[in-house]
């Protein structure tokens, strides 16, 4: 009974460490996005998903972002330099915004319909990938602001 005990001890012991790097791991992106400002984002995948309401979700480096129905709101800033997925653009509901953060001006330079989707490229290099369309978006589905 000894070896069961102690089995028992070691998966008890092993699962607060589990807790507390899960802990430690949702700490963690604060500090990230403090020092995306002063910095080139992380390149880390995060994803974010929205329930049945109106969402807005602001998409940087990698990002994979799904609204789960109602009309959203998909931001991608000027100084995403990488790609940002969106997996359920829907063109009659949600809205895509590109938030210029400098001076220059970020504008779309290409579309391309893909297996995947459509890929838009900004002037900023940047790529969004909205995943399922097979047509290319009008000009006035892109909101283009500043930051308030």
């Amino acid at each position: 009974m000894d070896p069961a005990e102690t089995q028992q001890s070691t998966s008890e012991a092993d699962t607060p460490e589990t807790a507390t790097e899960e802990t430690v791991s949702d700490e963690e992106p604060a500090p990230q996005d403090e020092q995306s400002s002063e910095s080139p984002q992380n390149s880390q995948a995060n994803f974010f998903i929205g329930n049945e309401t109106d969402e807005t979700l602001t998409l940087e480096n990698n990002d994979i972002g799904t609204g789960n129905g109602g009309a959203d709101t998909f931001v991608v800033t000027s100084d995403v330099s990488q790609n940002v997925s969106i997996t359920d653009f829907v063109l009659a509901e949600d809205n895509l915004v590109i938030e210029s953060l400098g001076t220059d001006p970020v504008t779309v330079t290409e579309q391309t319909v893909s297996d995947i989707g459509v890929v838009v490229t900004l002037s900023s290099g940047a790529t969004i990938t909205l995943q399922g369309l097979q047509s290319t978006l009008p000009e006035d589905a892109f909101a283009f602001v500043e930051p308030a």
